[in-house]
């Protein structure tokens, strides 16, 4: 038998919405699901399910940087929900991703898809959340030596 799967769990907090996507056995990283913010409890709480469901082994968090590299409101706002999840997972390995520009590039391909303004909504944060666990999943594989 072969190695167990790595699942990773990559999640974008939003204000009033969480995204989930999870990455695959090839390295693909895929939206999962939009939950939208209820209390500190009850969203850790979903998080928790999904982490049971979707076994997942390890967790990247986005955390939106400005572009010329400084925090913001949002920034600092995303720190204390990573401050969160470690807390609340203590054995699961949580990292913080940069997401800046993730949300863009997942309503430029919701858009790509014929997708109304409507309907890009109540997904976005799932697609930016896959956007994000991607380049995790880009730079990982770039770094593993090749197979040849």
């Amino acid at each position: 038998m072969g190695t167990p799967v790595s699942r990773i769990l990559g999640i974008d907090p939003g204000t009033k919405r969480i995204g989930f996507a999870v990455s695959d056995e090839i390295g693909v990283a895929r939206p999962l699901s939009v939950w939208v913010k209820k209390s500190k409890a009850e969203d850790l709480r979903e998080i928790r399910r999904v982490i049971e469901e979707e076994q997942i082994t390890e967790i990247y968090v986005g955390v939106p940087y400005k572009l010329e590299g400084g925090e913001s409101a949002s920034t600092l706002k995303a720190k204390a929900f990573l401050a969160e999840v470690k807390a609340e997972f203590p054995e699961l390995p949580v990292h913080e991703q940069d997401e800046a520009l993730t949300t863009w590039e997942a309503d430029e391909r919701l858009k790509a898809e014929g997708l109304s303004p409507e309907a890009r909504r109540k997904k976005i944060d799932a697609y930016a959340a896959a956007v994000m666990l991607q380049e995790v999943l880009d730079q990982r594989a770039a770094r593993r030596p090749s197979q040849d």
